[in-house]
């Protein structure tokens, strides 16, 4: 497999605690170019909108339904031990949990440049792990990128008002 060239800071994302944060988290993110016209937080950015990087939308499309490998399947019940279940849905696994397998969700999103559907429901396993366990990162959010298929040519025509969008985010 071609080794794929990461920006600067790649690597110290991936060193990131994740207890710091998971327990760290708060909203005192602001992003570049935004706006809160009024209340007590009234606020506008000095900075020009800056979208996101193709990386930083792969990893953040990544977090919501990339493949992590082979479904490991449950092989422990007596009926069929020791041999696979008859039951799992798919071979890949996913980054978020799914009895046996059963992977049927699918990931929507939309900027600035499209509509898009993320294909990865029925996606076989992309790799396989090293003999440590570990999966190439670069590997993961390049599998991602190649499942990612363009719907439309504009931003999906969400009105940004209640009760379309939540209060806080219009």
């Amino acid at each position: 497999m071609t080794k794929l060239s990461t920006p600067h800071g790649f690597q110290d994302m991936l060193s990131f605690p994740l207890m710091e944060a998971l327990l760290g988290r708060r909203s005192r993110r602001f992003f570049m170019g935004a706006d809160i016209p009024d209340g007590v937080l009234a606020h506008t950015s000095k900075q020009k909108a800056l979208p996101l990087t193709d990386l930083e939308k792969m990893l953040v499309v990544s977090a919501c339904g990339g493949n992590t490998s082979w479904h490991h399947m449950i092989y422990r019940a007596a009926r069929y031990a020791p041999h696979l279940s008859n039951y799992a849905g798919s071979a890949g696994g996913r980054v978020f949990p799914s009895a046996a397998g059963f992977h049927t969700s699918q990931t929507f999103f939309t900027d600035d440049e499209g509509a898009y559907i993320l294909e990865m429901r029925d996606a076989p396993a992309f790799d396989d792990r090293a003999d440590d366990g570990s999966l190439s990162p670069e590997a993961f959010v390049d599998n991602v990128r190649k499942r990612v298929r363009k719907l439309q040519s504009s931003r999906l025509g969400i009105p940004s008002e209640v009760p379309y969008t939540e209060a806080h985010n219009t």
